[in-house]
């Protein structure tokens, strides 16, 4: 078993103020930081390389959010230095099996992305995305919804992940408070960005944030090798 990890996500639309993330991140060690899917649409791939020239130690994942003709951005974020990137759980077994493919053959860890998947359908579908050769699985409450209903709950479907596979599971989060829960319940990370890194007090709305999360991991764990 491994320590939890933390992915911060940088969602914004343009490279200087996503660097600036960026830096937020790093300044509290983050494992993974995320080129989110704002800043790919509006600023271009290349912000993968301008985020993985500054991210240190950090493994960089490019959240594509791909659906098909995948190949290409696996293939391609591995050149400009993604360790991870997305494919999503919706898209056709073929498109998620040649993501898994071509992400391994350009040395980039594929995460599946399970938005869109109902909670009755988690478990039989992680089991298939297993098998599959997906290394990781995000769970993820899309921003629209929690918009339109508050009482939303980004962990819903968690056990059903963590009890129905071995590969890592993480839940997009939006308070320490869910992230703890989180782990608590087995997830092998979690994943933040809006709203605390957004947030004027964003250094220390993210140390809090980390300090919480890391604090919560029982001691005897190893730390995760990325």
């Amino acid at each position: 078993m491994h320590k939890p990890w933390i992915q911060v996500s940088i969602d914004t639309q343009d490279i200087p103020s996503g660097l600036q993330q960026v830096k937020t991140a790093l300044s509290i060690e983050a494992e993974w930081i995320e080129v989110g899917t704002p800043l790919l649409t509006f600023a271009g791939i290349e912000s993968i390389r301008e985020v993985a020239a500054v991210s240190k130690n950090s493994t960089v994942l490019a959240d594509f959010k791909a659906l098909d003709g995948v190949a290409q951005y696996f293939t391609r974020a591995g050149e400009l230095g993604a360790g991870v990137a997305t494919v999503m759980a919706v898209a056709n077994p073929a498109s998620i099996h040649k993501a898994i493919e071509a992400g391994h053959q350009a040395g980039v860890k594929v995460q599946v992305d399970m938005l869109g998947t109902s909670t009755a359908e988690l478990a039989q579908k992680a089991k298939e995305l297993e098998a599959l050769g997906a290394d990781y699985l995000l769970l993820h409450l899309a921003i629209d919804e929690l918009n339109r209903n508050s009482a939303a709950d980004p962990l819903e479907g968690l056990e059903e992940l963590v009890n129905a596979v071995s590969l890592p599971i993480g839940p997009v989060v939006f308070s320490a408070e869910q992230g703890i829960e989180a782990i608590r319940r087995g997830a092998s990370y979690v994943v933040i960005g809006h709203p605390l890194i957004t947030m004027p007090d964003a250094a220390e709305q993210m140390h809090n944030f980390a300090a919480q999360i890391r604090a919560a991991a029982p001691p005897q764990l190893s730390t995760e090798e990325k």
